[in-house]
């Protein structure tokens, strides 16, 4: 699906996203701007190698679909300033609040195929008794304006790519599950990270008071980027503001891969990036409210814990990715020498338990390391 075709020589953008239960095939031109709404639960994939609410949805988001699958469809239809969106069938089940986001991030997308006009416009959206008036210049500029009385930031929804599709309030972003764009950094000790080179890699274990993964590790800094603001300054202000770490120099501006992470709780769009720490001159200040634990751990040991953590998830049907789950060439195992490793204030590292969605960024960097991306 991916990618841009000539239709009677309009051309035509393709893409795919995820929302709530479904995987959006999305097409725009300068004439229509279509959502196709699949159940993930019917698209053809494998259910042993993708069993996880997660796995299936990631595989949906990857797999070619038939037009004639879509269960439901939105169309935005343009006659000069009035847009009206339509819903294929008018008495399709469709949570009401969904309903309204996707119209929302539908109309966006389709003005980015269409000249700007300067007069007010009128959006009728379905389910919707009163039509929606606003300038385009406010449509153009600030999203915000379509989502009336919804508080809070504004995130992207985007496509598999990372391409945006529109502009969406955070809070509705985690209340469907939408797919949208993220952040990881991996925090070395003096090193960079290289194909010949692995350093130490800085993990922490969030508080047992955490509302989300309380008492679980992770060894990445991560966070969900802003309307409008690049995957770096993201990178930079996450590690600022979990870590207290501000040489931005010291943050590579070069991506070193990007994944779609997808649980049943959170799809993200992530580009991985590297801060090179120099523990001469610096030193991390965590939040002790969001960090119970925290220190440079050798790269072996990461590779080994994460193996165990990942294996327990699997044991258990727990595992949000694909079966069977990558390993690194430790399969959980240090060295003889290196196994009664300790680290004050830590449990003993064969009993870390990560954030799934972590791991899920670790496999991608394994995958990676070893040329399956």
């Amino acid at each position: 699906m991916e990618g841009s075709t000539d239709d009677a020589a309009v051309k035509t953008k393709t893409t795919t996203s995820l929302a709530g239960p479904f995987v959006i095939e999305c097409e725009s031109n300068a004439t229509r701007s279509i959502f196709k709404c699949t159940p993930i639960r019917e698209a053809n994939i494998d259910r042993e190698t993708f069993s996880s609410e997660g796995g299936q949805a990631w595989a949906a988001l990857h797999h070619s679909h038939r037009p004639e699958n879509a269960r439901i469809t939105l169309q935005a239809h343009w006659d000069g300033p009035e847009c009206r969106v339509r819903l294929t069938p008018e008495d399709a089940e469709i949570d009401a609040s969904l309903l309204s986001t996707l119209s929302r991030v539908l109309v966006q997308w389709s003005i980015a195929s269409r000249e700007p006009v300067s007069e007010q416009i009128t959006i009728h959206f379905p389910r919707e008794d009163e039509p929606f008036l606003l300038q385009w210049t406010d449509l153009a500029v600030a999203s915000s304006h379509l989502y009336k009385n919804i508080p809070g930031e504004m995130v992207e929804m985007v496509d598999r790519t990372g391409a945006v599709l529109g502009h969406v309030p955070r809070k509705l972003v985690h209340q469907h599950n939408i797919l949208h764009r993220g952040i990881g950094i991996f925090v070395t000790k003096d090193h960079p990270i290289q194909e010949n080179q692995r350093p130490d890699l800085y993990t922490h274990r969030r508080t047992e008071t955490k509302r989300i993964f309380p008492s679980l590790y992770d060894m990445f800094v991560g966070g969900v980027s802003l309307a409008g603001e690049d995957a770096i300054i993201t990178a930079r202000r996450e590690v600022e503001e979990e870590l207290g770490l501000s040489c931005g120099d010291h943050l590579r501006p070069q991506r070193l891969l990007q994944c779609v992470v997808c649980t049943a709780y959170n799809r993200c769009v992530v580009d991985l990036f590297v801060y090179v720490m120099n523990t001469k001159e610096e030193s991390i200040k965590w939040q002790d409210e969001e960090v119970a634990w925290g220190s440079f751990v050798p790269y072996k040991t990461i590779e080994a814990a994460a193996d165990r953590s990942i294996h327990r998830l699997a044991e258990r049907g727990e595992w949000p990715g694909r079966y069977p789950p990558i390993q690194s060439s430790r399969m959980g195992k240090l060295d003889p020498e290196d196994e009664g490793i300790r680290f004050e204030g830590a449990t003993e590292w064969t009993s870390w338990d990560f954030v799934p969605d972590g791991l899920l960024v670790w496999e991608a960097w394994l995958r990676h390391c070893q040329g399956d991306q």
